[in-house]
């Protein structure tokens, strides 16, 4: 066993259209990449090849890949085995077909740009038995591109039995440190097959097994002949609004996947609430191929007025057959009710950076546009995570969430269900322009907290719900405590020199900032799920409820300081509000921040984030540069 040495990743592919779905959840202790401009395709299937007389399908337990890890404690030159494998029922269904080709998608070097693949000589193998002798090899050379589909075919194509499982994949040693080889597709599973990884050790093949962690490896094999399951599609993530005014029309996108050889059209059925299901067909205009993606963009209404009411949807019919897909259906929930009765909505913007990661400047501008544009709008939480180098920063109270929320770094999420993916300020202006204005069933009616000695802070929150419900622990509260002025601290800037691009200033500063930074999560009380019976198991409309709770305050080290109380859905993971408030330090040193540099400007902004010349009294958001281009951006009340 050695899942311990498996803590370094290398690349960041930005995904298309599917990424936008789902948080990819990768758990591991540092991660490292390099910022992928482009896109990856949605993943489709080799028609039949040319000059062939049976037809042939990709098949592979991989999605399309995300990013490529290293074993960290072994050393050039071990022997490493990674392998797929194909089920007794997969077998079954592909009984008497032959497997053409092994096809391996590279990773990278983390040396040079482009992504460059060093790892090229290889050696393909099929085993029947993951402890035994393989009953297929083949000497094999990879192409010296990186984050690159290679299809070897084989010499002697391999006949598939039934009922009889196989785990095909290839090994090799390991060329360099810089080589990041195990490209992966970044979606933790419980289905193991995708992903076997083994070293060798004293001449035997040591295997372990990381689906759990880091999703599928990105290896798969071309099948020919002729049996390959049919009108088999599933429905593998869906997108779509919380909230709905009962009666209006929204849209909702969903994610499909065929696993048949071929599908034209489906029926797709939903139903909300007690309401009768509605189907609509969707015919494509070229048939979907084997594993591949298609996203279906469905327009419905609820009628139904309540929170959660829930939706089922379901592939009914493929081709105009019953689906014969196992898990044809998908569920979700939605608020259905008239806005007035809901309450207005503070969102919470929880950002993945370390001074360690290069391309995070991306996200401290998008965060600084945030705090300045919209201040009444978001509560900010920079979440710092130990990388290539630790961050002193790191919060110890926030480790599960950062593993679970963060796949990659820098990544953003509003309210843990919205994925800023590009995290620009376009992004936060997208969301609020379509999601500003949505109302809440919940609100806080209060928040108060004080110090009650030296590293303590007593908060007391009031919450109302507007609708009756059954709450049974699902909804719970949570508590953040966040810090601006935190350093000063070295910051890794990738952007210096501009030859990325324009980054809010970054690309004029030096490789290595020393700054301050903003928004820093010094404690979260609750963890990723919120506080067990936080709030009653049964809730009545309109009733105010009250929750007393009591938060470490060691790490904080300036006079002034923020609480965000919020509430978490624990079933959709989604935070349906929050409310922040500034907290008196009386504890705090009375030593000033020692600055290295003088103070070169000093801009404020009123809290629409319009910039004022002049200002008098009020509170502003301040933006001080630094001569040795630090920033540091506050709060301050003139009088």
């Amino acid at each position: 066993m050695f899942k311990n040495l498996l803590i370094a990743s290398a690349a960041l592919l930005t995904a298309g259209t599917a990424s936008a779905f789902a948080p990819k959840t990768t758990k591991v202790e540092s991660d490292q990449f390099s910022f992928f401009p482009g896109n990856v395709e949605l993943q489709q299937s080799l028609k039949t090849r040319a000059g062939e007389d049976s037809p042939s399908i990709d098949f592979s337990i991989s999605d399309q890949p995300y990013t490529a890890y290293r074993l960290n404690n072994v050393s050039t030159g071990s022997e490493v085995h990674f392998a797929f494998r194909l089920s007794e029922e997969n077998a079954t269904v592909f009984a008497d077909d032959v497997i053409k080709s092994i096809n391996i998608w590279t990773g990278t070097s983390t040396t040079s740009q482009p992504y460059k693949n060093t790892l090229t000589d290889v050696t393909l193998f099929i085993l029947d038995d993951l402890e035994g002798e393989p009953v297929y090899t083949q000497e094999a050379k990879l192409g010296t591109a990186g984050f690159t589909e290679y299809k070897i075919d084989l010499t002697e194509p391999y006949k598939i039995e039934a009922g009889k499982e196989l785990y095909i994949g290839y090994y090799f040693k390991i060329p360099n440190a810089q080589q990041y080889y195990l490209t992966v597709d970044g979606y933790p599973t419980t289905d193991p097959d995708g992903c076997f990884v083994g070293l060798v050790s004293n001449g035997k093949v040591a295997w372990d097994n990381y689906a759990d962690e880091i999703g599928s490896i990105c290896l798969g094999c071309t099948i020919a002949g002729e049996n390959f399951p049919q009108n088999n599609v599933i429905l593998t993530d869906l997108s779509g609004p919380t909230y709905a005014q009962p009666g209006e029309t929204f849209n909702y996108l969903f994610l499909i996947q065929n696993k048949g050889f071929s599908a034209s059209s489906v029926e797709f059925t939903y139903k909300i609430g007690e309401e009768a299901a509605q189907s609509i067909t969707q015919t494509f205009d070229t048939p979907l191929t084997y594993d591949q993606y298609q996203i279906l963009t469905v327009p419905m209404a609820c009628n139904t007025e309540g929170m959660d009411v829930p939706m089922n949807f379901t592939i009914t019919k493929v081709n105009g057959a019953e689906n014969n897909a196992k898990n044809p259906s998908i569920t979700s929930g939605i608020n259905c009710f008239e806005k007035s009765k809901g309450f207005p909505r503070v969102s919470v913007i929880e950002e993945g950076t370390g001074t360690w990661c290069g391309w995070c400047p991306r996200g401290m501008v998008m965060m600084e546009y945030a705090a300045a544009t919209y201040p009444e709008k978001f509560a900010l939480v920079a979440l710092h995570a130990n990388g290539t180098t630790a961050d002193p920063m790191q919060p110890t109270s926030a480790l599960n969430l950062i593993q679970s929320l963060f796949a990659s770094f820098p990544s953003a999420y509003i309210n843990r269900t919205y994925n800023l993916e590009n995290m620009t300020t376009a992004d936060i202006d997208a969301y609020v322009t379509q999601y500003g204005d949505q109302p809440s069933a919940v609100e806080f009616t209060g928040l108060t907290a004080g110090m009650t000695g030296e590293g303590s802070l007593k908060a007391d929150a009031k919450v109302r719900f507007a609708f009756d419900i059954t709450n049974n622990n699902r909804y719970r509260l949570a508590y953040y405590l966040t810090e601006n002025n935190v350093g000063p601290y070295n910051q890794t800037n990738y952007y210096s020199g501009g030859s990325y691009g324009v980054m809010g200033g970054w690309e004029k500063k030096g490789s290595s900032v020393r700054m301050y930074y903003n928004d820093v999560c010094r404690y979260l009380l609750g963890g990723a799920t919120g506080l067990t019976n936080s709030l009653p198991a049964a809730i009545k409309a309109q009733e105010e409820i009250g929750h007393t709770a009591d938060i470490p305050t060691s790490t904080i080290t300036g006079a002034k300081f923020y609480l965000t109380a919020f509430i978490v859905d624990n079933q959709s993971g989604e935070i349906v509000n929050a409310k922040q408030i500034e907290v008196e330090n009386p504890y705090a040193g009375v030593e000033d921040i020692a600055i290295d540099a003088n103070a070169v400007s000093k801009k404020y902004y009123n809290m629409n984030g319009v910039e004022v010349k002049d200002p008098s009294n009020g509170i502003f958001i301040v933006r001080t540069t630094y001569s040795d281009g630090s920033i540091k951006t506050s709060k301050e009340s003139l009088k």
